[in-house]
């Protein structure tokens, strides 16, 4: 009697066919990813940009910088203040923003905060980044939203330009690393 043995396991192309399928899967799951980095990202510059739409339209209309403290300057006012007179306030009773309490996307940023600072030691101290400006700051921002915010907005280096990190949360090295919660401010 002869005996037949059957031999066990997968072929070669068994083997490539599972291993591209593994590929596939993986290759969809880091896209899958980048395409809510990416929608985040949008929904979030789309709100900075509406601010400062606002923030222009408010002076056209009105000759001056809304909640401005003297020429040119605006005065230091929180999101989350709920008052009529702060720069979010008046930007709202003038109907540039539908709240007085602008809040960002939610699992996005903590807080919207407007500031002029004048000098460094000031920015320091008030979570503002770019001394003897007008800028709108967004505080508890992830590093890889921030870094995608500041390619739409500048030039993508969390040191220079419009758009600036805090670097007294994280050194400027790794400001935009994921995990690395910042705040980011943009020249007004």
């Amino acid at each position: 009697m002869k005996r037949v043995y059957k031999e066990n396991g997968f072929t070669l192309v068994e083997l490539s066919i599972v291993l591209m399928i593994i590929g596939l899967l993986l290759g969809g799951l880091f896209k899958g990813n980048q395409l809510f980095e990416n929608a985040n990202i949008k929904r979030l510059a789309a709100d900075v940009e509406a601010i400062r739409t606002a923030h222009y339209s408010f002076l056209d209309r009105t000759g001056i910088l809304p909640n401005q403290a003297s020429i040119g300057q605006i005065t230091s006012a929180l999101a989350s203040a709920n008052s009529t007179t702060d720069y979010f306030g008046l930007l709202a009773g003038q109907g540039f923003i539908s709240n007085q309490n602008p809040i960002p996307p939610k699992g996005l940023a903590l807080a919207y905060e407007a500031y002029y600072i004048a000098d460094q030691v000031a920015a320091d101290a008030n979570n503002a980044v770019i001394p003897g400006r007008n800028q709108l700051c967004i505080t508890g921002v992830d590093g890889v939203i921030a870094q995608g915010l500041d390619f739409k907005f500048d030039n993508g280096d969390s040191t220079s330009g419009i758009l600036q990190a805090e670097t007294a949360i994280a050194s400027p090295e790794d400001a935009y690393e994921e995990g690395t919660l910042v705040t980011i401010c943009l020249e007004l």
